[in-house]
């Protein structure tokens, strides 16, 4: 038989990584941070990219894992463009 698919993931990764992208969009909504403090934003969204890729391998069958997964990828591409080409995004 075999799995439905459906909205929220089932694994603790899964979960986690929603909990994280959770947290990320409300990080990000806030808007003003310290300059240190923008590091903050970013780890939560690589840690929700983590997540998503484990609960991915773990054959997670919840759509909200690929929500993260995107929205890491966005910020790690944000991260590689404003640490080469500096000042080009701001």
């Amino acid at each position: 038989m075999k799995d439905k698919i459906k909205l929220f993931p089932n694994t603790p990764a899964g979960k986690g990584s929603v909990i994280l992208n959770v947290m990320f969009i409300i990080l990000a909504i806030i808007k003003y941070w310290p300059p240190p403090l923008v590091y903050v934003v970013y780890v939560v969204s690589f840690g929700g990219l983590i997540l998503g890729f484990v609960a991915f391998l773990k054959k997670d069958k919840g759509i909200l894992i690929f929500l993260p997964i995107i929205m890491g990828l966005i910020c790690v591409a944000w991260t590689l463009v404003d640490i080469i080409f500096p000042g080009y995004l701001s």
